[in-house]
């Protein structure tokens, strides 16, 4: 879970070349990995197993992403409510401190006016 926002286009239409990655150390397996399944030459349909084989990935990929999107969206949440709960008590503790300098200062105005 490094941050990186993932993309996924249309598995099948390899007609647009802006989603397709340039070839990379980086992402050689992840190309090789999301590769949909090869034509049989002789036929015009892919094999019903490869097929499956490609699903499996693809719902194995969604399933990961989705895991770690919940993860990650539950450790923002933590955090901001963590936060939150931090900004609440110091405006409460900077509240009563000026509570306290009003009181103090109408007190003062009391003696001055009693002198």
């Amino acid at each position: 879970m490094d941050g990186k926002l993932v993309e996924f286009g249309d598995p099948v239409d390899t007609s647009d070349s802006s989603l397709t990655p340039e070839p990379s150390l980086d992402n050689i397996n992840t190309s090789i990995a999301l590769a949909p399944p090869s034509k049989d030459p002789t036929d015009d349909h892919f094999t019903i197993d490869s097929v499956h084989r490609y699903n499996k990935k693809l719902e194995s990929l969604n399933y990961e992403y989705n895991r770690m999107l919940a993860s990650t969206l539950d450790n923002q949440r933590a955090f901001f409510e963590h936060r939150l709960a931090e900004l609440n008590q110091e405006e409460s503790l900077i509240i009563a401190a000026k509570k306290q300098e009003i009181r103090d200062l109408e007190i003062n105005q009391l003696s001055v006016i009693d002198e």
